[in-house]
């Protein structure tokens, strides 16, 4: 498989060349020139992996399975193609929704891998409870009726990952999942029974591909072509039923590597990933019912425009059917209110602080990690105003902002923005990483004048990950809420240089400014 070699060698060039150490990661942000540190304490986060149906136990749980309408029932077909690339920032639900979706579509098997009854399954108990449960023809034609292929790609870069591991991390991660769901194993005993689907080229045979997954030991055309393999066996063995692939977290990986200083990483990786993507899509057409792919930021799309044709791409805080089902809407925070027996005051506290983002259509969304936290943290005795924190600050993308602060002109757009918390400027509908390569030479030039070109790159990187909104105007946003308004407060104190665009008195008066106005 051709295409792998340069691209490995590439990682290797790298890795031999370079003293940085790729299992670092940034919790420490420290600039010779000024005296910036800035040290974020990441919080222990709610494991988003475990049992969907323990998370509907929570107090705190919302009911966002209408989504499962939205994907089997459009309302606006929206292309021959059924894959979804949705991208939000992080914390608003990608991978609690995924994990939703394939709990409810995945096909249950007992012990001699026979598929159980959908209405005997622990599924149809736990979703006949929910919103969708309204929806009979959904329960009745979907629930657990479909192979699932789901990846989860949050912590691939946290392990700290070499070239050449990587893809050996992905072939484990789809070894595990076929042997969670059915086993390899009983895979092959079928194919052995009932013989391979015709394929020329002898490595693409379903046996082929399979005692090699098994064995570690896939050949690099076989890891290409690795998830539409796994499809067509899928499809083959569950007699022709089409199957749903799931992929969480599809950025994560690149945009972890990129806050590292790792960028010879970034483009190498994901043109692997979305050549085994691609392939799946090119030639397991009729093979799928659907495919979601989640993501923070539209980067890992741009690598690739051939397959644009093939995708759906649905925007943050653009209006889409599946819009409302990730991150809060105003009734579901009506429904937390309730189960939390909020008075009247403390509604308007947590809305004023936490103020939703507001979509093209006027629909406010708010951060669903903040109000959860805001909610883990109450109890009879607490008072609100001491509830009141920045929750979301304590998530790593936030460590971007502080990336480009030590050039002049995007420390001074931030102040600017800071005392008029609006900004005009154009989001890129598209754009890729050679665009943010651009715009990582930018923040090392300290005293240098940046071109007014990379601003809209730099704020519409900005706006993916969630730290800026829309506002009524058009072409015109803001900072979404005084929760992100004082965490920007927090990330321009921290950071000091007696040569700067922004003089103190200034500073001092943008603080100033907001301690009157939060």
């Amino acid at each position: 498989m051709a295409f792998l070699i340069p691209l490995l060698l590439s990682f290797t060039h790298f890795l031999a060349n370079s003293n940085a150490n790729p299992t670092t990661t940034i919790t420490n942000i420290t600039t010779s020139s000024t005296n910036l540190t800035t040290t974020t304490d990441f919080p222990d986060l709610p494991d988003p992996s475990f049992d969907y149906a323990e998370i509907t136990k929570q107090p705190f749980f919302v009911d966002k399975t209408d989504l499962l309408q939205a994907l089997f029932e459009p309302s606006d077909p929206s292309s021959k193609y059924p894959v979804h690339f949705i991208t939000v920032p992080p914390n608003f639900g990608k991978t609690v929704n995924l994990n939703m979706i394939k709990q409810f579509v995945q096909i249950q098997l007992d012990s001699s891998k026979t598929p159980i009854p959908p209405n005997q399954t622990n599924s149809y108990t736990l979703f006949s409870n929910l919103s969708i449960a309204q929806n009979k023809s959904i329960i009745q034609d979907h629930l657990a009726r479909y192979p699932v292929i789901s990846l989860d790609l949050l912590d691939i870069a946290l392990l700290g990952l070499q070239a050449e591991n990587i893809l050996e991390e992905l072939h484990y991660r789809i070894q595990d999942s076929v042997e969670a769901f059915i086993g390899i194993d009983h895979l092959l005993e079928y194919f052995d029974q009932h013989g391979c689907t015709e394929d020329e080229d002898a490595e693409l045979s379903e046996i082929s591909f399979l005692e090699n997954l098994k064995n570690s030991a896939l050949t690099e055309q076989q890891m290409e072509f690795a998830l539409y393999m796994l499809t067509k066996s899928y499809y083959q063995y569950f007699n022709k039923t089409k199957v749903i692939i799931l992929i969480t977290e599809y950025d994560h990986c690149a945009l972890h590597y990129y806050r590292n200083n790792k960028e010879s990483f970034v483009g190498v990786v994901y043109k692997i990933i979305n050549q085994i993507l691609k392939r799946t899509f090119d030639f397991a057409q009729d093979l799928l019912q659907f495919a979601v792919i989640t993501s923070s930021s539209t980067l890992s799309y741009s690598l690739d425009c051939s397959m644009h044709d093939m995708i759906t791409h649905h925007a943050f805080l653009e209006e889409h059917r599946f819009t409302p089902y990730f991150g809060f809407t105003e009734t579901d925070l009506e429904h937390l209110f309730a189960v939390y027996k909020c008075e009247d005051k403390e509604k308007k506290i947590i809305k004023d602080f936490y103020k939703g983002y507001q979509t093209t259509g006027k629909r406010l969304v708010y951060n669903p990690y903040s109000i959860t936290e805001y909610f883990k943290a109450r109890n009879p005795d607490s008072k609100t105003h001491d509830l009141l924190k920045g929750y979301w600050k304590k998530t790593m993308h936030w460590e971007y902002v502080c990336l480009f602060l030590k050039n002049p002109v995007f420390r001074d757009k931030i102040n600017t923005l800071l005392q008029s918390r609006q900004v005009q400027y154009s989001i890129r509908k598209l754009y890729d990483w050679n665009a943010l390569f651009e715009l990582e030479q930018l923040r090392d030039r300290e005293y240098e004048e940046s071109e007014d070109t990379h601003i809209d790159m730099y704020f519409t990187f900005y706006f993916e990950l969630g730290l800026f909104s829309h506002t009524d105007q058009a072409d015109v946003f803001g900072i979404p809420n005084n929760e992100a308004q004082l965490a920007y407060e927090d990330i321009l104190r921290a950071y000091r240089t007696p040569k700067t665009t922004t003089t103190q008195k200034s500073f001092n008066s943008t603080v100033t400014t907001l301690r009157a106005t939060s």
